[in-house]
């Protein structure tokens, strides 16, 4: 399994700062986590709307694999982009059967459809014959063929990491504002 990791926080600084300035409540801390929440939840869908754009899956096999998880850690309210992932099984991209054996798939969006002449059907996977396994005997035993992996797609889009971290961090910012007003006017 691999991973790609980015990293975004408030320093305990900041959420003294925020108390100070609510006169000791922790309304302030509040307002953090929501507005980390808040931007966290953007970048994240920038990240899922890219890699979706690009590969040919259902958006909730995207979904599955990306994830901003927040925590609050010695006083460090932080965010982490985090996508997860092995490769992808080949029948996640769309595969059809050739009349004259083998199967067609499509794992880019605006990509043609590749082929694999050796590959076929096997209760629901695409698979092969392993002729390197020392039990094979002329037609068992088989290996899953798989496609790229979001990690492997995300890491190799260029500026996807700094896109959702910019939008994250806007949107978290943009977020503070709003509900510092609305905290000023009373109104949260």
């Amino acid at each position: 399994m691999t991973t790609e990791r980015i990293d975004a926080y408030f320093k305990p600084e900041d959420l003294q700062w925020m108390r100070s300035v609510f006169n000791g409540s922790d309304k302030g801390a509040q307002m953090l986590r929501r507005a980390l929440n808040y931007g966290a939840n953007q970048g994240r869908k920038i990240t899922i709307d890219e890699i979706y754009a690009k590969l040919n899956v259902k958006r909730g096999t995207v979904k599955n694999h990306v994830f901003f998880p927040r925590s609050l850690d010695n006083g460090y309210i932080s965010a982490r982009l985090v996508v997860t992932g092995f490769p992808l099984p080949l029948e996640e991209f769309n595969v059809r059967n050739l009349a004259k054996g083998g199967v067609s798939f499509k794992i880019w969006r605006n990509g043609d459809r590749e082929k694999y002449r050796h590959v076929f059907y096997y209760k629901g996977r695409v698979v092969e014959r392993n002729i390197d396994s020392p039990a094979y005997d002329g037609r068992t035993p088989f290996r899953s063929k798989s496609g790229p992996s979001i990690p492997n797609v995300f890491a190799n889009t260029p500026g996807l990491a700094d896109r959702a971290i910019g939008t994250a961090t806007d949107r978290t910012l943009t977020e503070l504002e709003r509900l510092t007003s609305l905290m000023l006017e009373g109104r949260l």
